[in-house]
């Protein structure tokens, strides 16, 4: 008896093995799918996000996705928070997960909640010079010109040949001659 019982429970955490295994098998399929074969096909995507809830895999193809529309200029918000909320939900500290959700918030206005979102993806991943140069940008767009010069002299530390660093300098330098100029037209 004691043997069938041992029988059953080997047959029964093979089945379980396979099925894991072919899901796993499937959702690299789909990843490959997405990163490289099909990139546009929105179903791709979407297997991937609903699928085991790996989150390399959909950390990978949410930032595809991501990438995806903002070169297409169709950013979906919607879509794109989606992913994000799904990555913070299965891992509290995946910084691109945070990184969607600021990308969104910024891009609805909402100024205090995406500078709180890219400061705990810098919180968590404190090296990484598009968190910090996306903190800079923030911050200059609100008008705290120390804060976003704080930022880009860290940028500037971790790694000067950082993509649209000089950019970025370039507005905060102009945006500090205006108010500089703004002060001493009012005196």
């Amino acid at each position: 008896m004691l043997n069938k019982i041992v029988q059953l429970g080997a047959l029964i955490l093979s089945i379980v093995t396979v099925v894991v295994y072919a899901q796993a098998l499937t959702q690299d399929r789909n990843l490959v799918k997405a990163l490289f074969i099909d990139v546009s096909n929105e179903e791709n995507y979407s297997k991937i996000l609903n699928g085991l809830p790996y989150y390399q895999h959909i950390e990978k193809a949410g930032v595809k996705l991501y990438n995806n529309q903002i070169a297409n200029k169709q950013l979906n918000c919607d879509q794109i928070e989606l992913w994000g909320n799904k990555l913070i939900v299965i891992n509290k500290r995946n910084t691109q997960g945070y990184y969607l959700l600021t990308a969104c918030a910024e891009v609805r206005g909402e100024e205090k909640k995406s500078i709180e979102l890219i400061e705990t993806a810098i919180k968590y991943d404190p090296l990484n010079t598009q968190y910090l140069l996306g903190a800079a940008i923030l911050y200059l767009n609100a008008g705290d010109l120390d804060a976003s010069e704080l930022y880009l002299k860290e940028v500037e530390r971790i790694d000067p040949k950082t993509d649209n660093l000089d950019n970025v300098v370039k507005l905060l330098n102009e945006r500090k001659l205006e108010v500089t100029s703004e002060k001493n037209i009012t005196k």
